[in-house]
């Protein structure tokens, strides 16, 4: 939801005594469950969509070949799909007998694939069925790579993999440069054959990982700088944070919100110009809207315009973790009008396969991407997969938002 500026000052729910790497998901209480695979599947997830026509041996999941290697918690690829859409909506379906399909899955990782591919998205690891979490996948140079994550308890990854598309195997890399941190709750952006990494620790410098030579991927600290804040005492670089979101709009990206170690969620928008990098906060102008502060929402880009960001986890009071409601926190930001839209009048959503009125349930630390399904200029299909409710459950379920900028 959206709200009007309000004076400067300690947020209802403030809450000091906790961390991000502390709260915000789900602990396992005992081993995971294993009657189930121990690591997290490679779930190829797809719709149906207007097909372009694929270059010349594009790969066929049918006839991927089983890996002979894979990351630690990641098992081979899992013939895991959607059916396509009917009036019930998507739903995954395992072509392996000893799959099991639409597990509850939270904290997963899911990377968009490009056009030619048959499939739409693929996923990664997540709680409750394996112990990968909180990694990130992205789409570089015809391969998805796979970095980090949580193993659940203390034990943090600093590995990177990459599974090539066209081979459908996995290679473990080990990028030349300097080393890879342990890192969780994070986020990768690819920039071309870029990998911008955005930790908790990324307050003077981002990490990148480059892919130009997928063999051989390297691995660099590159410096950022803050430009001078409007407000004196403000802050010139997004303070430290984990569970935010980073997308990727033009040449630039914008960062949203998150958890810091201490204190109320954050509401904040900064975006990182890539061809200075240079941080610079866009604040909302006085009487202009501005959203809920969350963590471990979702976001995505559309149109190379629009920043849309769903759900996630506010404070509802101190130390109480709290779900956004799903009808209402769906939140858009221009970029080229610097300002956040309304919904209801300015864009509508709605479930694809149920209509208006019905919602995902309440949720944080699901995943959210666009399908390609047409060239429409004001209109949008966007997949959601998985999430949490605090402390209750991981969910299922798996969603299509419809999105509609109104004229």
């Amino acid at each position: 939801m959206l709200e009007t500026p309000a004076p400067e000052g300690p947020a209802p729910g403030t809450c000091t005594d906790l961390h991000p790497e502390d709260l915000h998901l789900p602990v396992p209480a005992g081993p995971l469950d294993r009657t189930h695979r121990t690591g997290p599947p490679l779930l190829a997830i797809w719709v149906t969509r207007p097909q372009p026509g694929p270059p010349p041996g594009p790969p066929d999941l049918n006839r991927l070949q089983r890996p002979r290697t894979r990351p630690r918690s990641v098992q081979e690829p899992c013939s895991t799909r959607l059916e396509p859409r009917t009036r019930h909506g998507p739903k995954e379906v395992a072509r392996d007998l000893d799959e099991q399909p639409g597990l509850p899955r939270s904290g997963h990782a899911m990377a968009a694939l490009p056009a030619w591919h048959e499939d739409d998205a693929l996923l990664f690891g997540g709680y409750t069925e394996t112990a990968r979490l909180t990694s990130q996948a992205v789409l570089s140079n015809e391969c998805v790579w796979l970095i980090g994550g949580w193993e659940g308890g203390q034990r943090f990854l600093n590995d990177v993999w990459k599974f090539d598309l066209k081979t459908g195997s996995w290679s473990e890399m080990n990028p030349t440069g300097v080393q890879m941190p342990e890192i969780s709750r994070f986020q990768a952006v690819a920039v071309g054959s870029k990998v911008y990494i955005h930790t908790h620790r990324s307050v003077e410098e981002i990490v990148v990982l480059d892919t130009s030579n997928v063999d051989a991927p390297t691995l660099s600290i590159e410096k950022v700088q803050g430009s001078t804040p409007a407000v004196e005492d403000s802050p010139s670089v997004p303070p430290s944070r984990g569970l935010h979101s980073v997308t990727l709009i033009g040449e630039s990206l914008y960062l949203f919100g998150g958890a810091p170690a201490k204190g109320p969620m954050l509401q904040d928008l900064w975006r990182l110009d890539l061809s200075s990098m240079t941080w610079s906060e866009i604040k909302a102008q006085a009487g202009q809207l501005r959203p809920t502060p969350r963590c471990s929402h979702v976001a995505t880009a559309l149109w190379g315009r629009y920043l849309v960001a769903y759900q996630g986890a506010f404070y509802a009071a101190p130390g109480q973790l709290s779900m956004l409601d799903p009808e209402h926190e769906l939140v858009v930001f221009d970029t080229l009008e610097h300002r956040w839209l309304e919904q209801g009048k300015e864009f509508v959503c709605q479930l694809k396969e149920t209509g208006e009125g019905q919602w995902p349930s309440p949720r944080n630390a699901s995943t959210l991407v666009p399908l390609q399904t047409g060239d429409g200029a004001d209109s949008a299909e966007l997949l959601l997969v998985g999430g949490w409710k605090a402390f209750e459950q991981s969910f299922a379920s798996t969603h299509i938002l419809s999105f509609t900028l109104s004229q």
